[in-house]
């Protein structure tokens, strides 16, 4: 813009003095025409076309700002008189309430420059349908190491279905960005102002594998900045933050960046947290938190199988298909069918020769699996019956053969035990 100013008389002042107004006049237009430091940003914002009203950000936590609605109509948006200190290369925990099936998103303006829209400007985007429309977004946000020190403005905006950026699930057509246009939601603008740098880096890409239902393992990868001495590592139980209480911890040696994770709960949901240590006096904030859930334990199956065959008067012979993860079997051989009530005989085999018996009887085989590892210690009782024979069987497949008017020859297979 072409600034107008009244000509300069020449004959009411000193070259000198001519200069030093020439001066003045020209800082004015550079100033006034934003290029100096010193003027204030001027930013747009995000339109929500059918209002805020409960679809909005209810409260929002980071460093020492800790706000809440309230009362305060969705409508309200500056917010930038609430601060929080900030140290660059430190993943400073955050957490968003939004209401009504809205997302959440954050920018921070981190040149200044009056737009949210450079690169690396956004850092959170997420969108949860949660239960009964409302959902807490619990996240971290990172700002650049070498951020200078300064006052720099974030903008946290909750949309009615919308992640902020892209792939708006619902509804359609929502809008994207920090000054997009929206259907329903809101946006709350605060002051974020960066103090220090980091010298002690975090940890990145905190991992789970080989989850079990009482162990796992993590891992992380080394910052590329810094000296790292080693790490410090621990397992929480999810939700309680970085300083819960450990379920698991321990220390690594730099370059080691894995652990075994030992003494978990089968079928438990736990948060890993991985600090960088670079002297005995300067060690990074926590790096976290990495969910993850331990499988549940195995059960302790029966046996597949179970026979009983070669029955004699006073014998048979018992079998049954091996149990996977089976540290043994218990059986009990009685003439009660109902389970038996206490422990039985223990045996590693998948066998069991039964001697002894009485002709004529039924007696019941009850067998049971022992496990070690397993959600239960043993199996359940499976039963089979098996009936003795007696002692003076008749003989069998009788048969005529060879018939004539006055004689016939007879055969049969020989008992047991026959004289």
């Amino acid at each position: 813009m072409i600034q107008h100013f009244p000509p300069i008389k020449q004959n009411t002042m000193s070259k000198k003095s001519t200069l030093i107004t020439l001066k003045l006049l020209l800082l004015s237009i550079y100033f006034l025409n934003g290029n100096s430091t010193f003027a204030t940003p001027t930013y747009c914002y995000p339109t929500f076309a059918s209002g805020c009203f409960s679809w909005s950000n209810q409260s929002i936590s980071i460093g020492t700002i800790n706000w809440t609605l309230g009362s305060t109509s969705c409508s309200v948006y500056d917010y930038t008189s609430m601060s929080t200190n900030i140290t660059p290369g430190v993943a400073t925990p955050m957490s968003v309430t939004a209401q009504n099936y809205c997302g959440c998103a954050v920018w921070v303006d981190l040149n200044n420059n009056g737009s949210f829209d450079d690169a690396g400007e956004n850092f959170h985007t997420e969108y949860v349908a949660g239960p009964s429309g409302i959902y807490t977004y619990n996240f971290s946000i990172t700002l650049p190491g070498g951020t200078p020190a300064g006052s720099y403005r974030m903008r946290v905006l909750a949309g009615w279905g919308a992640n902020g950026t892209t792939g708006n699930p619902y509804p359609t057509g929502n809008g994207v960005g920090s000054c997009g246009a929206y259907n329903y939601g809101n946006f709350d603008d605060f002051t974020l102002v960066v103090v220090g740098s980091a010298t002690c880096f975090q940890p990145t890409g905190l991992a789970i594998s080989n989850i079990q239902a009482n162990s796992a393992t993590v891992t992380w990868v080394a910052p590329t900045s810094g000296t790292p001495i080693g790490y410090v590592w621990k397992v929480v139980a999810s939700g309680t933050g970085a300083a819960g209480t450990a379920v698991s911890s321990g220390t690594t040696v730099a370059p080691t960046t894995s652990a075994t994770a030992t003494g978990l709960s089968p079928a438990t949901s736990y948060d890993l947290y991985v600090y960088t240590t670079c002297s005995a006096t300067d060690s990074s904030a926590w790096a976290g938190p990495m969910n993850f859930t331990t499988t549940s334990l195995p059960t302790c199956d029966t046996a597949l199988g179970l026979a009983a065959s070669a029955i004699t008067s006073n014998s048979a012979y018992i079998s049954w298909t091996a149990v996977t993860g089976a540290s043994g079997y218990e059986y009990v051989l009685d003439q009660n069918a109902g389970n038996p009530t206490g422990a039985g005989a223990s045996t590693t085999n998948t066998f069991y020769n039964a001697t002894g018996l009485t002709p004529n009887n039924t007696y019941y085989f009850h067998l049971r699996t022992d496990c070690v590892g397993a959600a239960t210690a043993t199996s359940a009782w499976i039963t089979i019956p098996l009936t003795t024979l007696d002692t003076c069987l008749p003989p069998t497949n009788v048969s005529a053969s060879s018939i004539t008017q006055v004689s016939a020859t007879i055969t049969w297979t020989a008992a047991p035990a026959a004289l």
